[in-house]
């Protein structure tokens, strides 16, 4: 693989693995798999998962909706509160494929209840601490439901959650009190919505961090994880995967190195990266761990060595003296990101370990690399 410049990279093989594991986990529980195709937005990579016999897909926006239909996905839920303003694309979406939409506000479900006309799936988002959308009182809850009750096109189909407060954790142990207790928190508010007569609501949940290490998911109707596909730092700290299991990075070259302060610059900065970073014990952010590149593969993560600051093209990496004497200018090292999704959608296309370039949905920022 000839690298000259920041490189998405994937190992098809763990990825297809991690596709795998999920399917497998899910038919063990009796539970409907809608993978988060926002990580990777990619026709192909969603070609893998239809191989493992998946049928219903989640994505984050309308655009991506569009996309997926075009390549032939027909069950899709946008989890995402509903834009109104896209009611147009969400009509003929609703038209062509099997479409379930997020409310969290009587005002939107009430709007899709007078303006929709083809048959829409509707669930109402659950708030369980994350606060960045959803519903938490019970009045709310019944008042939304009723008002998706008054039409003939749209149907309730159940209550969903995402619970990022799950990032937050600090143990495995903790992940898994989070699941327990976001599970029981979803069949409380399915008993409140039985008593007012709506007696088949379904429960869905998304986040990786729980889904990956729970293995219980009694009462559950759907899971809808998505950085499992590649995982990242961010679920390695968490205990949700292991090293063997992260399946991304980008390849960077090195344009210049400084032993006198142990450090090397590489071409791979913020606008490859992202600017998601973690803390690390010294007090100090990493923005990404280092492996050495290879032609058909990457070494384990390279000890003591971090990304330690990015500006836009740039990139400074701490190293240890051992590494800065071995490493020279020219050389390619394979960066681990924070966060998969992010840095996934910087780029245009993904490159696997066997040469081949994967296309994906056109980056939703301005700007997106090769």
């Amino acid at each position: 693989m000839n690298i000259t410049k920041p490189t998405l990279v994937i190992n098809e093989q763990k990825v297809r693995k991690n596709i795998k594991t999920f399917v497998e986990k899910s038919r063990r529980n009796n539970i409907r798999f809608r993978p988060h195709f926002k990580t990777h937005q990619s026709e192909t990579i969603g070609s893998w998962f239809k191989e493992y016999g998946v049928s219903a897909i989640t994505v984050s926006s309308v655009d991506m909706a569009e996309y997926f239909v075009k390549a032939g996905w027909q069950d899709i839920t946008i989890a995402f509160p509903v834009n109104l303003r896209q009611l147009d694309t969400i009509h003929n979406l609703a038209n062509i494929c099997q479409l379930g939409l997020l409310v969290d506000s009587v005002e939107s479900a009430s709007f899709l209840a007078r303006k929709i006309e083809f048959p829409l799936s509707v669930w109402i988002e659950i708030d369980q601490g994350y606060h960045r959308t959803g519903v938490q009182d019970e009045n709310t809850l019944i008042e939304i439901a009723n008002a998706i009750d008054k039409s003939s096109s749209i149907k309730l189909v159940g209550l969903l959650t995402h619970a990022g407060h799950a990032y937050s954790a600090q143990s495995t142990t903790e992940l898994k009190q989070i699941h327990i207790a976001s599970i029981r928190d979803l069949q409380d508010k399915q008993n409140i919505l039985r008593t007012q007569g709506y007696n088949d609501c379904q429960l869905s949940i998304g986040d990786t961090p729980t889904c990956s290490i729970a293995n219980d998911f009694t009462g559950v109707d759907e899971i809808r994880p998505g950085s499992f596909v590649f995982y990242d730092l961010e679920q390695l700290a968490l205990g949700a995967c292991t090293e063997s299991e992260l399946a991304m990075g980008v390849a960077c070259p090195v344009v210049a190195k400084y032993p006198d302060r142990n450090q090397l610059i590489i071409y791979g900065g913020a606008v490859h990266l992202s600017k998601e970073y973690q803390e690390l014990s010294s007090g100090e952010n990493s923005f990404g761990k280092v492996t050495y590149f290879m032609e058909s593969s990457w070494s384990p993560v390279l000890e003591k060595v971090y990304v330690k600051s990015i500006s836009q093209e740039h990139g400074i990496i701490q190293a240890t003296p051992e590494v800065v004497g071995q490493v020279q200018v020219g050389d390619v090292l394979f960066i681990y990101p924070v966060h998969s999704c992010l840095t996934a959608n910087l780029f245009s296309n993904f490159q696997t370990l066997t040469n081949k370039k994967i296309s994906k949905m056109q980056s939703l920022l301005p700007m997106s690399y090769e």
